[in-house]
């Protein structure tokens, strides 16, 4: 979700798109470059396979509105966050929200207009962040997506605090399918699956609060 004039922003997903231009640290790709890579590499990726990408700030990558929804949801625009669209697709197949905990109804309903206004969307992460005593910030994920009868449904995973003991399967799993939509119909490895690693959700989030808004994760 855009955030309002003075309102804060959430760790993980920024509203402020940066590009890489002169001066830039040439160790760290462009959103293009990795476009391409992802593009060029998935489609020969055989087995499960986790999507990992090191030296990439949160902040980069331009935003996309949508519109074209249907059903009670025509007539609306939306800018997600973060969202993965195929070039063949008219909306993303994923899409990532972000927000505070007073804004959880906001984003629950955005998770709506997302699933509910077209068929495209197969994934929506709600990432929802809560401030506690002593600058300290304890973060959710909700994952949504659609059971085998068409509905809706959703499995939460716990950002921060870390948890004290492993938890199993502690990723978000896809396929090939969901994530190109359109352009995987026909492909013998549309059902290979890939999956995001909260690790790696939690490094990110963790360097946005403790450099960008001097907070600490609880």
């Amino acid at each position: 979700m855009a955030s309002s004039a003075g309102a804060p922003q959430s760790p993980a997903i920024p509203h402020h798109p940066r590009s890489l231009g002169v001066g830039s640290d040439p160790s760290q790709p462009s959103p293009q470059k990795i476009f391409n890579e992802i593009i060029h590499k998935i489609p020969t990726i055989q087995k499960f396979t986790e999507i990992i990408y090191e030296n990439i700030s949160p902040s980069d990558g331009a935003l996309i509105s949508f519109d074209g929804f249907t059903g009670v949801y025509q007539g609306s625009h939306k800018e997600p966050d973060f969202s993965f669209r195929a070039d063949t697709d008219d909306f993303p197949s994923i899409v990532i929200e972000s927000g505070w905990s007073e804004s959880l109804p906001y984003l629950r309903a955005d998770k709506d207009l997302w699933m509910k206004g077209n068929n495209f969307v197969q994934l929506v992460i709600l990432l929802n962040w809560h401030k506690v005593p002593g600058g300290r910030v304890k973060g959710s994920a909700e994952i949504w997506r659609r059971n085998g009868a068409g509905n809706l449904v959703a499995t939460e995973m716990t950002i921060f605090p870390v948890p004290s003991t492993p938890v199993l399967n502690e990723h978000i799993e896809f396929t090939k399918g969901q994530l190109f939509g359109a352009a995987a119909i026909g492909h013998p490895d549309a059902g290979t699956v890939l999956s995001l690693r909260m690790s790696r959700l939690r490094e990110i989030a963790e360097e946005r609060l403790v450099k960008k808004m001097g907070l600490m994760p609880a």
